[in-house]
């Protein structure tokens, strides 16, 4: 089975949401304080599922949203191939419509590309196995409804979801995403700050366990 490509990390860390809470718990604190020390590394995204089906173009795209290209050329290039990426193959329709939807994103058309990352996450479902695009879909998507609502209630269903599948999948780099995402949901409570916090250490352990380097990586925050 391929390994999924690298590619870095779309979005640039925030300043953790773990900061003033930190100050009320002092052992959480003085966790968070080292996870915070040694996790100013940067975590690769994941650009690929683990093995297409497809030898197909559109694989070898890369559909980062703030990736290294012009959204209005490729929502262009896109249309090219949108009778070849018909619903008849799911795959490389859900990965056809992700592009779609980080370009439009690019673009600033909000609504459009909320609608084709959920067409895309639809038709990922109808494989008879998770996909990594799948999770890529739904973490995007979850940036969205924060950007527009920051209303945990919104933004991390999606998150959850994609952590579920990154676990089922057992695709490192997918799991060590989808668990710094779904940290940032226990952000609003000091109760729920052990969750969190237990969520950003299991990143980190996998992390090390991968011998991710420095370099190659996003940030665990």
């Amino acid at each position: 089975m391929k390994k999924p490509r690298s590619t870095p990390a779309r979005r640039p860390a925030g300043t953790p949401p773990w900061a003033s809470l930190a100050a009320r718990t002092r052992p959480a604190g003085a966790i968070l304080a080292t996870i915070l020390g040694v996790c100013s590394i940067t975590l690769a995204t994941f650009d690929a599922d683990a093995d297409p089906a497809s030898s197909h173009p559109l694989f070898e795209l890369d559909c980062r949203a703030g990736g290294p290209y012009n959204a209005a050329e490729r929502l262009q290039e896109l249309e090219r191939w949108r009778i070849d990426a018909g619903p008849d193959d799911p795959e490389l329709h859900g990965q056809w419509l992700y592009c779609r939807a980080t370009a439009l994103e690019m673009n600033g058309e909000l609504d459009a590309a909320y609608a084709s990352y959920t067409a895309s996450i639809e038709s990922f479902a109808r494989l008879p196995l998770p996909a990594i695009g799948a999770i890529k879909a739904l973490l995007d998507r979850s940036y969205i409804d924060y950007l527009r609502t920051n209303d945990t209630a919104r933004y991390c269903p999606d998150r959850s979801e994609a952590l579920r599948l990154a676990r089922e999948i057992g695709d490192p780099e997918a799991m060590i995403a989808a668990l710094n995402q779904n940290a940032f949901c226990f952000a609003g409570r000091p109760e729920q700050l052990a969750e969190g916090l237990a969520l950003l250490e299991e990143a980190l352990e996998l992390a090390k366990a991968e011998d991710m380097a420095p370099g190659a990586l996003g940030m665990i925050y």
